[in-house]
């Protein structure tokens, strides 16, 4: 067979795969456009969601507080003290819903992220209405334990919203 022989054989392959690139290549695009997107809605919603909450530890003065009883309980002051904080049930209503999400996050902030979350759970268990410092009167060790973990949270959460708004990076 000669080439002209086969020429409409090559134009019907060839439309083909035109045709199909020209079906499929919008639609994956506007996919991953549309991920791309949603990584940057959760990311930032998150990172918003920490900036938050940090901003209202630091206006509460909770870890000051901590520090203060800690101090007390060091010096001889205080031989135990209760602490309870109210806190709402659902107090991380963006990480929550997003959950499904968190894999999606950039490489750079995810474990991050969750420390950060897991940090805040464990402190609340503490402290809220039942909690084991707000239901029982708690003494250096428990004071101590509670401030490690509220500012490893405030660091974690910290470096968070660092690398968030870190322009180099181009997060959002």
């Amino acid at each position: 067979m000669d080439n002209a022989t086969l020429l409409p054989v090559y134009s019907a392959f060839g439309g083909i795969i035109l045709g199909a690139v020209a079906t499929f290549a919008p639609a994956y695009l506007l996919e991953r456009l549309k991920k791309k997107d949603e990584i940057a809605a959760v990311t930032g919603a998150i990172a918003t969601e920490i900036k938050v909450t940090l901003e209202l530890l630091a206006k509460r003065r909770y870890v000051e507080t901590i520090e203060k009883q800690l101090a007390d309980l060091r010096s001889g002051k205080s031989t135990g003290a209760t602490f309870q904080v109210m806190i709402p049930d659902d107090y991380s209503p963006i990480y929550k819903s997003h959950l499904d999400k968190v894999g999606l996050l950039p490489a750079c902030i995810r474990n991050d992220v969750v420390t950060f979350y897991q940090l805040m759970e464990a402190a609340i268990c503490d402290v809220r209405p039942g909690g084991l410092m707000a239901a029982n009167r708690c003494g250096e060790q428990e004071f101590a334990e509670l401030h490690h973990i509220a500012t490893e949270a405030v660091r974690v959460g910290n470096e968070v919203v660092r690398i968030y708004n870190d322009p180099a990076r181009k997060l959002a």
